[in-house]
């Protein structure tokens, strides 16, 4: 299971470091941050940058979760398991498999590409593929699409690069007959 650690922004690398060092390593299978990354437009050129998906959170993947707890207070920064109602609560089954698939790109998740028909976003290679339906909305000026992530009966919207290669008209949109 997937649970959330919370710790100070900007801190989450040496957080991270602390845990390797301080915690034994057969209480959590995975501890990620994750990342991102994107095209940005820097003096009309496009490059790309790498940053964290969600500032202030780290991932662990444990089934000891209560030991893994216990042994997190022996970091000497914040840090957190997030709670609720006093318990530890795995991340929901919908959002495990965006967490599993970003979790699988050490070097951050790499820009999607895809098109646009009517209003249906169609994505043709990259981490989204086939999450379409986790797509709020997207921004073609700065190409990134924003996906909602439910933490805790909370949404969190975060950002990932997409790039819309083309827009394409609905099929039929102009197939009306016009009379002479």
């Amino acid at each position: 299971m997937w649970y959330v650690i919370w710790t100070t922004t900007g801190r989450e690398e040496y957080m991270k470091d602390m845990v390797v060092q301080l915690i034994d390593h057969s209480l959590y299978e995975r501890l990620e941050i994750l990342y991102k990354v994107r095209n940005i437009k820097i003096k009309k050129k496009w490059e790309k940058k790498k940053e964290k998906l969600i500032p202030s959170y780290l991932f662990v993947e444990t089934d000891r979760i209560n030991d893994f707890a216990m042994a997190l207070k022996k970091v000497p920064k914040f840090s957190l398991v997030l709670q609720m109602d006093g318990n530890f609560q795995p991340l929901e089954e919908k959002d495990l498999k965006l967490i599993d698939s970003f979790a699988s790109h050490a070097d951050g998740i790499e820009v999607s590409k895809g098109f646009i028909v009517g209003d249906k976003i169609n994505v043709t290679e990259g981490p989204l593929l086939g999450m379409e339906g986790f797509i709020k909305k997207i921004d073609r000026h700065k190409r990134i699409a924003i996906i909602s992530l439910k933490l805790f009966e909370r949404e969190t919207d975060v950002s990932v690069g997409l790039e819309i290669v083309e827009k394409r008209p609905e099929e039929g949109a102009d197939d009306e007959e016009k009379e002479p």
